[in-house]
């Protein structure tokens, strides 16, 4: 492994553990448990923080283009990340069918 791909999963580790995933990031709350859904959203919600934090620029983007494609691929197949309510905080998104997503 790599030195920055080792700090960058140590990094990660730390934010997991220290951070409450529904106020900073993409958590699991509310995600379906069906396969291939439940799985396509776990590797979402690993790679959400690393966008938001500070990484090497071009570890950054490789990663955060990765979690774009991911939650293009679960919005293809009917679920957003977002709210019932329309313009709530980015602290109240959970998964939800897309058809009912008001953000």
């Amino acid at each position: 492994m790599r030195p920055s791909t080792t700090i960058a999963a140590a990094f990660l580790a730390a934010t997991l553990i220290t951070t409450s995933a529904s106020a900073c990031c993409i958590s699991e709350y509310k995600a379906p448990r069906t396969q291939p859904l439940e799985s396509l959203i776990r590797r979402i919600t690993v790679l959400d923080p690393i966008c938001s934090g500070t990484y090497d620029i071009a570890v950054k983007k490789r990663t955060c283009a990765r979690r774009d494609r991911l939650i293009e691929r679960v919005e293809r197949m009917g679920w957003c990340w977002g709210s019932h309510e329309f313009e709530a905080p980015r602290s109240m998104f959970y998964w939800l069918p897309c058809r009912k997503n008001r953000n």
